[in-house]
């Protein structure tokens, strides 16, 4: 199985990449924005990952996909 992070999950490549990837039976983890966007990724079969990317300091970035196989900008 394959880690991936979608960055930029909620729009509309990222949830059907998430749909996608999960139904070939890869771990997803979504980054979004906004909390209430949340349930959207659940659905679609991801994990939430709440970070504002363009925000965010070398560090925390690292942090966010630390762990991940595959991290995919959408």
């Amino acid at each position: 199985m394959t880690k991936v992070l979608i960055i930029g999950a909620h729009g509309k490549i990222g949830l059907l990449a998430t749909r996608d990837l999960t139904a070939a039976g890869n771990h997803v983890a979504g980054a979004i924005r906004k909390p209430e966007q949340s349930d959207d990724l659940r659905e679609a079969g991801a994990e939430p990952v709440v970070a504002d990317v363009e925000d965010l300091s070398v560090d925390e970035l690292v942090e966010v996909v630390s762990g991940h196989d595959v991290v995919v900008w959408t």
